[in-house]
């Protein structure tokens, strides 16, 4: 916060209120760096037990899998590089917050609580956490965008709240799951039972792989409809 008076900026509860724009309040990086390490060594040690589980009896599977496992710590490891904290500018919040407000007036949508994050990745993307829409924007993309850029960004995410596209996003993550479940049972069919648990998981991230990869032509429209409405918005 600064130190300027100004009427429209104040903390309730512990979050930051801008107009009628809430921001989440800056949170340190140690506690979810720590987690992603964490998970990272659990996905390692799965893919080491996926091979040696499987030396005696399906080698080759084995290996498959410990690959796979190993290369999803890998991902973890990635993530906690890339990954920062959520933070709070004061200057950043009144560049989102005013515009915000219009568009999601204008669209006749919730407005999001708002999450600004100094992650290494530039992006923005609304998701929605138990009864909550958050909009959740990186630090460095808002300060490489001019305010008419930032306008046309949170204007595409407004569409995906007023077109209710949240509700798609999980409908997928179920489908997904029916894909994963998919693939456990088609490893254990094809090769047999008495195999480690790991290589079951490992043939479920494959198979949910393949979904990911199904499902992402079906978000193409609705994200070309997000651009096309955002821009009429």
């Amino acid at each position: 916060m600064t130190g300027r008076d100004d009427r429209d900026i104040h903390t309730d509860l512990g979050e930051f209120q801008v107009g009628s724009v809430t921001f989440q309040p800056p949170r340190g990086r140690v506690r979810a760096t720590a987690n992603v390490w964490l998970f990272s060594l659990y996905w390692l040690g799965l893919g080491v037990w996926a091979v040696v589980g499987s030396w005696h009896s399906h080698r080759a599977l084995g290996i498959v899998a410990g690959v796979v496992l190993v290369e999803v710590a890998l991902a973890f490891v990635r993530t906690a590089m890339l990954s920062g904290a959520v933070v709070y500018r004061t200057e950043q919040a009144e560049r989102i917050a005013a515009p915000l407000a219009q568009l999601c007036d204008k669209a006749a949508c919730l407005l999001p609580k708002v999450v600004v994050r100094d992650d290494a990745i530039r992006a923005a993307a609304v998701m929605k956490k138990k009864d909550k829409v958050l909009l959740v924007v990186s630090e460095p993309f808002i300060d490489r965008v001019d305010d008419r850029q930032l306008v046309a960004i949170l204007a595409h995410e407004v569409i995906h709240i007023a077109r209710n596209d949240l509700k798609r996003a999980s409908t997928f993550k179920w489908v997904l799951m029916g894909f994963a479940f998919a693939g456990s049972i088609t490893v254990a069919v094809v090769f047999g039972g008495g195999l480690v648990i790991p290589v079951y998981g490992a043939g479920a991230l494959l198979a949910t792989l393949i979904g990911s990869i199904a499902l992402s032509t079906l978000n193409r429209p609705l994200e070309r409809r997000a651009d096309t409405e955002g821009a009429l918005l």
